[in-house]
C-alpha cells in the first residue's frame, strides 16, 4: 500500500502542525493588530508593530545577536562534533559504548546542575577557568564569561556537540551501508545455497 507511510506520519504532522505551525501563523495574525495594556488586542490592521520592528535599533540588534551566536555556536558545533562522530564511528565495542557514555553523560544531568557546573567554571575570580589561566599566566586579570556571549556560546555548543553526536549523518550513512552490505552477502549466500541445491538434485535425477 502506497498511502501507508502518509499514514503512518499523519499523527506526528498533525502534532506539529497543532504545536507549532498553527501558533506561528496565529503570531503572524496577530501582528498586524494593535495591542495595549489596558485595551487588549484591537481588531484592526495595522502595520505599525512591522514599522517599529524594521526601523527601531533595539530589534536590530537582537536579531544580529541571535544570528551571530547560531553562527558561531554551529561553527564551533560542526568543527568539533564531526570529527568526533568519525572517531566515534570508527571504534570497536566496548570503547565506542564507554566513549559515547562519556559524551552524553552531561545531557543526562539536569539544567539545574548543568547550569551550577557553567558557573563554577565561568563565576568570575573564583571560576575554574580563570584560576586556571592566571595561575598560567596567560592573563591578569579575569575574563568575563558570566552573562555574556561567550560564555553563552561555549555552553550551547557544548550541549550541541554533545547531542549531535548520537544523530551525526556520518554515522547513519556508515550503518546504512553496513546493512546494505550485509544484505548483499546474505543474498549472495542462500543464492548460492539454492544452487547448489538444485544441482544437487539435478545429478540425482537417472
Amino acid at each position: 500500500m502506497k498511502a501507508a507511510p502518509y499514514l503512518l506520519s499523519l499523527p506526528a504532522l498533525l502534532l506539529f502542525g497543532g504545536v507549532v505551525v498553527v501558533p506561528l501563523a496565529m503570531t503572524v495574525l496577530l501582528s498586524f493588530h494593535d495591542w495595549g495594556q489596558y485595551k487588549g488586542i484591537e481588531p484592526v490592521f495595522m502595520l505599525k508593530n512591522w514599522h517599529e520592528v524594521l526601523t527601531d535599533s533595539y530589534f536590530h540588534e537582537m536579531f544580529w545577536r541571535t544570528f551571530r551566536i547560531a553562527f558561531f555556536v554551529t561553527l564551533i558545533t560542526a568543527v568539533f562534533g564531526a570529527p568526533e562522530a568519525y572517531i566515534l564511528n570508527r571504534m570497536k565495542s566496548p570503547w565506542r559504548g564507554l566513549f559515547l557514555l562519556v559524551i552524553l553523560g552531561p545531557l543526562l544531568i539536569s539544567v539545574v546542575a548543568r547550569t551550577l557546573g557553567w558557573a563554577l567554571l565561568f563565576g568570575g575570580h573564583s571560576g575554574l577557568v580563570n584560576k586556571a589561566l592566571m595561575s598560567l599566566g596567560l592573563i591578569s586579570t579575569p575574563l568575563p564569561f558570566m552573562f555574556t556571549e561567550t560564555g553563552m556560546v561555549v555552553a550551547l555548543a557544548h550541549d550541541r556537540a554533545a547531542a549531535g553526536d548520537a544523530r551525526h549523518p556520518l554515522g547513519r550513512h556508515h550503518r546504512f551501508c553496513a546493512g546494505r552490505q550485509r544484505l548483499r552477502h546474505a543474498r549472495d549466500h542462500r543464492g548460492a545455497a539454492t544452487e547448489g541445491g538444485l544441482d544437487a538434485g539435478l545429478r540425482r535425477i537417472p
